[in-house]
């Protein structure tokens, strides 16, 4: 309960007090978070890996995705309490499963005889013994026992019924969502990753060669104080793909074409291969599965 209610906290959402601090959290990385983008409802450049939730009515920094068991979103702010309450549901439910199990499994020994009685009716001769309850039993005569103890004590078999059959799926949330801090993801990005591979398949997508040179990404109608503190970087360290919708590769020296990747001269810098693959595009977010914990579970404070 006290994960639960600390997961109702703020996720993260953004505000044009902290969008600076969350600007200068994550750098955009020309693949799935594209710098000058603006959110049409908040009305500023959207920060790397946030998302605008219509339910929570903001954009979110580092935004997983918007729970229903919470009737919240998941982000930076609350990532860290989210999959503590995972992790103490599904240690709940197991042992309330394993409790159950163990309950019901002392009733069915004590009570051999009533349970003697009862099968009797279909069977010419008792199926339960001195020995342990199960011995010998069919597994059709194993899950009646089952049915029976359920219904000779309802509250514990409710709630054993109600833990194994939740278990499961909390134990999946949680593996899903280490798997995500291992990969250096979100549930949104990976959504994003998903498009990507479904493009690459198709054989629409592109990627600028390493060894470019360093490049300047040229503002889409926005001041560079609006984007990103540091525009330059090295085009062998920060991949640029496009999409195109024909198949070719992008041609920016077309009449009317934009030039948004240029060399400090001013120059077309990049050249483009066609990507074969998802495993040929790095995920620049991934820093190794120790760090990417400690980016979920020491969050910055916007």
């Amino acid at each position: 309960m006290t994960f639960l209610q600390a997961a109702f906290t703020d996720p993260g959402i953004i505000t044009r007090e902290n969008h600076r601090i969350a600007l200068q959290k994550y750098p955009y990385d020309n693949v799935l978070f594209i710098p000058g983008v603006k959110c049409t409802t908040c009305s500023f450049v959207k920060p790397a890996r946030s998302k605008h939730c219509r339910t929570c009515g903001g954009c979110i920094a580092r935004q997983d995705h918007h729970c229903v068991w919470i009737n919240n979103c998941v982000g930076q702010g609350n990532n860290h309490y989210f999959i503590l309450f995972l992790c103490s549901i599904a240690l709940l439910l197991t042992y309330g499963a394993y409790a159950t199990q163990h309950l019901l499994s002392q009733l069915l020994q004590a009570r051999q005889e009533s349970a003697n009685v009862f099968y009797s009716q279909y069977h010419s001769r008792p199926i339960l013994g001195v020995q342990h309850w199960s011995t010998g039993l069919s597994w059709s005569d194993y899950f009646s026992l089952w049915g029976w103890a359920i219904v000779e004590d309802v509250c514990v078999g409710g709630v054993g019924l109600l833990s194994t059959l939740c278990m499961p799926m909390a134990w999946g949330f949680l593996g899903y969502h280490v798997y995500l801090m291992w990969a250096g993801m979100t549930t949104n990005e990976s959504l994003k990753w998903a498009d990507w591979r479904d493009d690459i398949a198709d054989g629409l997508v592109f990627m600028a060669e390493e060894g470019a040179g360093e490049v300047s990404l040229v503002s889409t109608g926005h001041t560079e104080r609006d984007i990103e503190p540091q525009l330059t970087c090295p085009a062998s360290k920060r991949q640029i793909l496009k999409r195109t919708p024909n198949g070719e590769p992008p041609n920016y020296s077309r009449s009317g074409d934009k030039l948004p990747y240029l060399d400090l001269k001013g120059e077309v810098a990049l050249k483009w291969h066609r990507v074969k693959s998802l495993k040929e595009v790095e995920n620049n977010y991934d820093r190794g599965f120790w760090k990417n914990v400690e980016s979920v579970f020491k969050p910055v404070i916007l």
